[in-house]
């Protein structure tokens, strides 16, 4: 019943998506597909996972329901060709590489933690425990600076760098983007900056309007994304082998897991303080953090961050099997864990329309001729395609990222000399 009830949905939202983008491979059929292949398959109970109960089913339902509602309501049919700002793009280059160097600066201390866990033992897996162990440094603040703050500026210019290859079609710069990636990726043991990576040039190839087939310098840039794309996915083939993982057993339990997850957290729901509304606190993280962290550090409040909200309660590794065998699993609650914790089976609907709205907003601008909100439209639809796993609008790191990508393409800041004025931009 469950597992008929995504494919409808999915035909549903198909139909609307091909409609209103008129081309099958879009945003709303690509969030949509992850979520109701994924959802369907949870409902078989693969690989020994617990099969989720209806009431699960029915959040994710509604919570893809809204979100495609107001996307394709909401987003406009108006297209900007993104090569008429190459000129501009050119001239704030510079500050990517500024913001690149300082954040190598910043990451040596981890490096160097890394480098010797390598030589030591060569493990992904215990590289990750050590990225996430909260054992790194003497304090928040010295983890935040050598740890969060240059990890958020790399994932920044994996997004830019992509962005800016697609606007100049220079293919050297999803080699930058490609460094990034893998330094992300050895650094943290994780996928996360891989999907980011492959993530960001499939939002930009099927939402950018950039025309690559016309020349012969056009057709070989398209052959490079393609080369770049089986780079990545062979990246991600050998991290999950490097730590021990069978592949597509790992691929159903890492996002089919995430809902058997939910379901064993709404089974124990005072063991996850679903009890204990926090009234916005966790969907509103992105904002909230960076105030309550900067509050704390001028001795202003005692106050939990929100990230430390989740982490209490979700980071524990937990039992997802169905009593055949033990299935481990953690922190990939799904993004609807957040916003029940907030508001009850209310806040799917809340965050939904938060997420979407927001979304939307960036592609607007986007396509009136601003190429920060077209950055910042890449960072949350990649958060978006995540959202089956995870919510990645906590923490501090979206805010220095999103920091970043301003920084990068607004005006420059001359004092003693007048500005000229480019569109909505200077120089």
């Amino acid at each position: 019943m469950f597992f008929l009830g995504y494919i409808i949905l999915f035909s549903i939202e198909l139909l609307l998506s091909i409609n209103k983008f008129h081309k099958i491979i879009n945003i709303v059929s690509i969030f949509t597909g992850i979520w109701c292949v994924f959802g369907a398959v949870s409902s078989l109970g693969l690989y020994d996972l617990r099969i989720p109960n209806g009431i699960v089913h029915v959040y994710a339902w509604l919570f893809v329901f809204i979100v495609d509602s107001i996307i394709l309501t909401f987003m406009t049919n108006k297209k900007m060709d993104i090569e008429r700002n190459t000129n501009l793009a050119l001239s704030n280059n510079h500050r990517a590489f500024k913001i690149q160097l300082f954040s190598l600066i910043l990451i040596v201390p981890m490096v160097l933690k890394v480098v010797s866990i390598l030589l030591s033992s060569g493990s992904l897996s215990t590289i990750r425990q050590m990225y996430f162990s909260g054992n790194n440094f003497s304090s928040m603040y010295l983890d935040m600076l050598f740890r969060i703050i240059p990890m958020s500026l790399l994932n920044a210019l994996i997004i830019y760098f992509v962005y800016f290859s697609f606007e100049t079609k220079k293919r050297k710069y999803l080699y930058y983007s490609l460094f990034n990636t893998i330094l992300v990726t050895i650094i943290n043991g994780g996928r996360y900056a891989i999907i980011l990576l492959l993530y960001s040039i499939i939002i930009m190839w099927i939402t950018g309007n950039v025309d690559v087939s016309k020349t012969f310098i056009d057709t070989r840039y398209k052959k490079k994304i393609k080369k770049i794309t089986m780079i990545l996915v062979a990246i991600m083939i050998l991290v999950t082998i490097r730590r021990g993982q069978e592949l597509l057993k790992n691929i159903v339990i890492y996002f089919s897991g995430s809902l058997s997850y939910l379901d064993y957290i709404l089974e124990n729901a005072p063991q996850f303080a679903l009890n204990q509304r926090l009234h916005g606190y966790l969907t509103f993280a992105a904002f909230i953090e960076p105030v309550v962290l900067l509050l704390k550090f001028c001795g202003l409040t005692t106050a939990k961050v929100p990230s430390y909200e989740f982490n209490m309660y979700c980071q524990g590794f937990h039992d997802i099997g169905n009593g055949n065998i033990t299935v481990l699993f953690n922190a990939n609650t799904s993004i609807i864990y957040y916003f029940l914790r907030d508001f009850g089976w209310i806040g799917i609907i809340i965050g939904a329309i938060f997420i979407s709205l927001i979304i939307v907003k960036a592609y607007n601008k986007w396509q009136s001729g601003n190429r920060f909100y077209g950055m910042v439209f890449i960072y949350l639809v990649n958060i978006l395609f995540n959202s089956l796993m995870t919510y990645q609008l906590v923490g501090v790191g979206p805010f220095f990222a999103i920091l970043a990508l301003y920084f990068i393409t607004q005006r420059k800041f001359v004092f003693g000399k007048s500005l000229k004025k480019v569109g909505d931009q200077y120089e």
